[in-house]
């Protein structure tokens, strides 16, 4: 074994053998406990990379917001577990899977000239999701989305003014 320069403080050799072993020891791999192999792990079924990201729809984040509620609110298989307006989500229960659905307004650019809202999920906990239940939340969401708006929208039109 080579010798640290002899300038260095004992301290400071002690911290660069340390580095090393820390170093070697993170290059190995533990044994799997149940003894599976690698091969042998099914993936998780993932949602397709169009709804992994969600999607944009055309129209206000106020009114999208308002017209994701309705739909959750009406479908007997989904169970709305809570609502913020301001954080712009949906908590929701869907097929035994707890999802947060995000309704956030995209800025207008070059490329986005009108009111467009972006209709995402992540899991309850805030991490990405797996599985198909929020990617066939969303896809019926996006179906079913503008016919909504414009439902909500007349809604709120026909309503006097306080």
């Amino acid at each position: 074994m080579s010798r640290l320069p002899p300038q260095l403080p004992r301290n400071s050799r002690y911290a660069w053998v340390m580095c090393a072993v820390l170093l070697a020891a993170g290059c190995s791999t533990a044994p799997r406990i149940d003894g599976a192999a690698d091969s042998d792990r099914v993936a998780p079924v993932q949602a397709p990379p169009a709804m992994r990201d969600g999607f944009l729809i055309t129209a206000d984040r106020l009114d999208t917001w308002n017209a994701v509620g309705q739909l959750l609110v009406r479908s007997s298989d989904i169970r709305l577990e809570g609502r913020s307006e301001m954080l712009d989500l949906h908590a929701v229960t869907y097929r035994g899977q707890d999802i947060l659905l995000l309704t956030r307004a995209v800025p207008l650019s070059p490329d986005v000239r009108r009111s467009t809202t972006r209709v995402s999920a992540v899991a309850g906990n805030g991490a990405a999701l797996d599985g198909t239940a929020a990617a066939d939340l969303l896809t019926m969401l996006q179906r079913k989305l503008p016919a909504e708006i414009e439902r909500v929208r007349a809604l709120q039109a026909s309503r006097p003014a306080r």
